[in-house]
């Protein structure tokens, strides 16, 4: 199984995703016939050296009618996970994702809670109209972190379940 992450990391933060996100990646890779790899989607985001698996930049595009701008085998994944929302670029690599038919996921960690969509309210409600709804309803299922965080999300209507980190 040829899976990819696709992450808004910033390499010089301490914690959050720059820690739970790699550690995941490389527990994946880890597995018998499965081979992890990650998209960094915040920009100017170089890895640091010594990265177990492999590292891109957040400029995807389609080649061809079903694989992506990636080497081998990462071109056709079978499985996308989008960690966090509300990313443009995320947006971006989803579109090109279901022109290709791959399946995604969307882990929100936090970010699809009725609280969260408290918070600078009115560019939620405009991201939502212009390109996170659509997002989310082409999402093969939403991927909670914990079951609070899943009640608090409810009325996403789709397919979802729950794994910590």
């Amino acid at each position: 199984m040829i899976l990819l992450h696709v992450a808004p990391i910033t390499w010089r933060e301490i914690g959050g995703l720059r820690i739970s996100i790699p550690a995941l990646v490389s527990s994946l890779n880890r597995l018998d016939g499965v081979e992890a790899g990650l998209v960094v989607t915040a920009p100017n985001a170089e890895p640091p050296p010594g990265m177990e698996f492999p590292v891109f930049d957040r400029k995807i595009t389609l080649r061809g009618a079903a694989r992506l701008n990636l080497p081998a085998p990462f071109d056709r994944p079978d499985l996308v996970v989008f960690h966090s929302t509300y990313i443009p670029a995320h947006a971006a690599i989803a579109a090109k994702l279901r022109k290709a038919a791959i399946p995604y996921v969307i882990c929100p960690r936090g970010g699809m809670t009725r609280h969260a969509q408290t918070f600078r309210g009115w560019k939620k409600r405009l991201a939502n109209l212009l390109f996170f709804n659509r997002m989310v309803a082409r999402a093969a299922a939403l991927n909670y972190l914990t079951h609070g965080e899943a009640e608090a999300s409810s009325g996403w209507d789709r397919p979802m379940f729950v794994v910590g980190n």
